[in-house]
């Protein structure tokens, strides 16, 4: 019962916030950025506290920024499936999002993961501004979230404490997740160019340094760059 409340929870949480796709797909003929703009970048997710859960994600939220404040109501997109799973399980992620030019910060990425008995659910704290140029296709990075073993009480749980016996077995109730961003322009654009076609030949800006500082809310995961 405990372990399908999250499942629910979940499920009437994005019937509340419309969920917005990925900006590219397989049926892409041609790449327009006339009105907005194309973000790309990767993530990679993976759970080092309790291999079993590796963690699966299901949305990604942003806020469209004015004068450093929210405006408006939250930017929910749905991730999709993984691109790629590693042989250790970690799962890849090519993000896509279509945005019209403004200031943005990049809040969590959300999901869950499981095994043969247990559903447990996270989040990961990304806490990231950015600004979209008009009409450019940008590439912001690669993220890599790994859920360690949380060592000091001002971490960022990775999940929720309760329900106690799902959370604790995935490592989220007693984990954070440590962030990296790296700069990996060429063997990502690469990864997304061969996944859709309708990127080779574009110009992409690099912009892999706009999310190196972290906003400092006091409330971020471990961080290592």
């Amino acid at each position: 019962m405990r372990t399908l409340s999250i499942v629910v929870l979940m499920i009437l949480a994005a019937a509340c916030t419309p969920l917005k796709p990925m900006a590219l797909s397989d049926d892409n003929e041609k790449l327009r950025t006339d009105t907005d703009s194309l973000v790309l970048f990767t993530l990679k997710t993976a759970n080092d506290y309790q291999r079993l859960f590796q963690p699966r994600l299901r949305t990604l939220s942003l806020s469209l920024r004015q004068n450093g404040d929210r405006a408006g109501a939250p930017l929910v997109f749905s991730t999709g499936s993984p691109h790629r799973e590693e042989l250790d399980g970690t799962l890849n992620y090519l993000i896509s999002l279509r945005l019209p030019p403004g200031n943005y910060r990049l809040e969590t990425a959300a999901g869950t993961s499981t095994d043969d008995v247990f559903v447990a659910a996270f989040s990961i704290p990304l806490h990231r501004d950015f600004a979209v140029p008009m009409n450019r296709i940008i590439y912001l990075g690669h993220i890599a979230a790994t859920n360690r073993e949380r060592t000091t009480i001002d971490q960022t749980p990775a999940g929720a404490a309760l329900p106690a016996a799902e959370q604790q077995a995935a490592g989220f109730a007693d984990g954070t997740f440590e962030i990296t961003i790296s700069d990996r322009y060429r063997p990502d654009l690469a990864e997304f160019s061969t996944r859709f076609p309708a990127l080779v030949g574009q110009v992409v800006v690099n912009l892999a340094d706009a999310l190196r500082a972290e906003v400092n809310d006091g409330k971020n995961a471990a961080l290592r760059h």
